[in-house]
């Protein structure tokens, strides 16, 4: 098999911490969360991975620095603040006009993500490597990965589920602090564009498969296996989630940089129904979240807790 990166694409708070733990329980595959905060939350702030130490302690981390700076950590830190630190303030500028400068710095980012992953697949002889970092301009970058496959999982919330779950506290043992916060309008808008721009952008580059959360949680073992026919058919055996099943057995931690809180859990863990921001989310929060979605004209509300394109 040839090496493949699956990039989930989305939102923050669409659930995309979730389904890379349960996929990263297949064989051959390694989770490494959120990479594109590998300068930031890795060599910069020093949090703890996935593994539940910190990312210049990891074992993994060190024998990639190890591999691919010949263990001079230095060497690799200034390589990588050598690079544009946040993707996301590039959005704009592809969006609405061409940009030269966008595509300058989204090759030299590119560039350096593709040294990056080749010292993954190096170091942890993995057949698969799951990227959840989700905004487009990071996975867009991978456009010239022409050595390795390139697959996107664009996972879909419900806006509502997605601003709900933005507006509450919640601790981070990776950040050691509370994870940060957003408004309800700021969320809702963030979720209309990035979705929007997601199915523009990526469908002509990339091989991409949908899944909407509320489905995920609803019917676990159906919905892993389609996403395991789409990346790799032979592992549909190997599915963690047993069939009518809601729960699955985390036993392998793997070096994840950065994601939900929920990555440090183990044994086995229970899926729940995207249901809680139905029972608790304030009516006047729901009202604005259609709002602002309908008056954008993006998408329509199936009124069930999913979304589609119009």
């Amino acid at each position: 098999m040839s090496k493949t990166i699956v990039y989930i694409a989305g939102t923050g708070r669409c659930g995309s911490t979730l389904l890379e733990m349960i996929l990263s329980q297949l064989p051959g595959v390694l989770s490494v969360g959120e990479i594109r905060y590998l300068k930031e939350r890795g060599f910069e702030q020093n949090r703890k991975t996935g593994e539940g130490v910190e990312f210049k302690q990891s074992p993994f981390w060190t024998k990639w620095v190890e591999h691919l700076y010949n263990g001079d950590w230095q060497e690799a830190e200034q390589e990588a603040l050598s690079c544009p630190l946040r993707m996301r303030q590039l959005l704009w500028p592809r969006v609405f006009r061409k940009s030269t400068r966008f595509e300058s710095i989204l090759s030299r980012y590119g560039q350096y993500y593709h040294k990056v992953f080749s010292g993954l697949f190096d170091v942890s002889n993995a057949d698969v490597i799951i990227d959840s970092s989700k905004i487009p301009t990071h996975g867009l970058a991978f456009s010239n990965f022409s050595d390795m496959q390139v697959k996107i999982l664009h996972l879909k919330r419900d806006p509502r589920a997605v601003a709900y779950s933005w507006n509450k506290s919640k601790y981070d043992q990776g950040k050691g602090g509370m994870m940060s916060r957003k408004n309800i309008l700021s969320s809702s808008l963030e979720w209309a564009f990035i979705n929007d721009w997601i199915g523009h952008y990526f469908k002509p580059s990339f091989e991409v498969f949908e899944i909407d959360y509320a489905e995920l949680t609803h019917n676990p073992h159906q919905e892993i296996n389609k996403v395991i026919e789409f990346i790799n058919p032979t592992l549909k055996s190997h599915n963690p989630i047993k069939p009518k099943g809601n729960s699955y057995e985390f036993k392998t931690s793997h070096p994840t940089v950065s994601g939900n809180p929920i990555r440090f859990d183990t044994g086995r863990i229970e899926i729940r129904e995207d249901r809680r921001w139905k029972e608790s989310m304030p009516m006047y929060q729901r009202a604005l979240v259609n709002f602002v979605i309908k008056t954008l004209g993006l998408i329509g509300l199936d009124g069930q807790g999913g979304t589609r394109f119009v």
